[in-house]
């Protein structure tokens, strides 16, 4: 056997999270689904089975969840769960500024994209995230987006600014 990961690796936690997005996807799953989209702030995205469904897929991962860090987790939950389409190609800040259909302008606007990156937690991103999954048509680097909203920090900032402007250099 000729393996480049060893027998013994643990998953990564994207991999486990993009596992966990896509039986969500199930039409069997439309309840779970809806009640997260449903749900008003991260508190009320922690008292869904589905948000603990992601607890326990992680539970043995890097992402191992913590009592102090459950927000990452819903916030991470409360987002995929309005993407509808998985776009592995592009990194998220990418996606935020390629033209919109009209192809006049980034489908999130300079000013949007600014307000987002200086939220200073996961708390504040609620609300912003779920208009970005809608400005994204419900399609979104499901794997990308879970990493950088867990790691949610300066460098996470830096790195979707960089990205963000490389691709649309004359965003305001």
């Amino acid at each position: 056997m000729n393996s480049s990961a060893p027998q013994n690796a643990e998953p990564r936690p994207e991999t486990l999270v993009l596992a966990w997005w896509r039986r969500l996807q199930d039409p069997a799953q439309r309840g779970p689904r809806a009640e997260l989209r449903r749900a008003n702030d991260l508190n009320e995205v922690a008292l869904t089975p589905a948000y603990h469904q992601l607890l326990a897929a992680l539970r043995d991962s890097r992402w191992q969840p913590k009592d102090e860090e459950w927000e990452r987790l819903a916030l991470i939950a409360a987002t995929l769960s309005r993407i509808e389409q998985d776009a592995p190609e592009h990194a998220p800040a990418e996606q935020f500024a390629a033209p919109r259909k009209s192809g006049q302008g980034p489908r999130l606007s300079g000013l949007r994209f600014r307000r987002l990156i200086q939220e200073p937690d996961h708390a504040a991103l609620f609300t912003p995230m779920q208009r970005v999954v809608r400005q994204l048509d419900k399609r979104a680097n499901v794997a990308a987006l879970a990493r950088d909203l867990y790691w949610w920090n300066d460098d996470v900032r830096r790195r979707w600014a960089t990205d963000y402007y490389t691709t649309a250099p004359t965003a305001q």
